[in-house]
């Protein structure tokens, strides 16, 4: 509508970007271990059209623990993940809050 030319989209932040990385542990005692952590963020975002209410800019740590073995003809990968690690508040999407630290395991068995 007028007035509304030029102005950013709401909840959509202008940068945003994630790295992550993985160790791998292929020899020796700790042979199957793979360890991870990585980072997402995101800029500052508009939460109204018409671009008056800014919401800051957030990032989280993400964590990952996981362990390949096998047993007979079967691999397993047991693994472990933490999100938010530091329990970090801020709004997702501009209008809801996002994910407190939350934890998911998994296991995975391959014939």
């Amino acid at each position: 509508g007028p007035g509304l030319t030029g102005n950013r989209l709401w909840a959509v932040p202008l940068h945003q970007g994630s790295l992550w990385g993985t160790y791998e542990s292929k020899e020796g005692d700790w042979k199957g271990l793979k360890l991870g952590a990585g980072v997402v963020a995101a800029g500052k975002v508009f939460n109204d059209i018409e671009n008056s209410i800014i919401l800051p800019s957030y990032w989280t740590l993400n964590l990952s623990a996981a362990y390949e073995f096998e047993m007979g003809f079967t691999k397993y990968t047991a693994q472990l993940n933490v999100d938010n690690v530091l329990d970090e508040a801020y709004l997702n999407y501009g209008t809801q809050y996002g994910t407190p630290r939350s934890f998911r395991a998994a296991l995975k068995a391959e014939f």
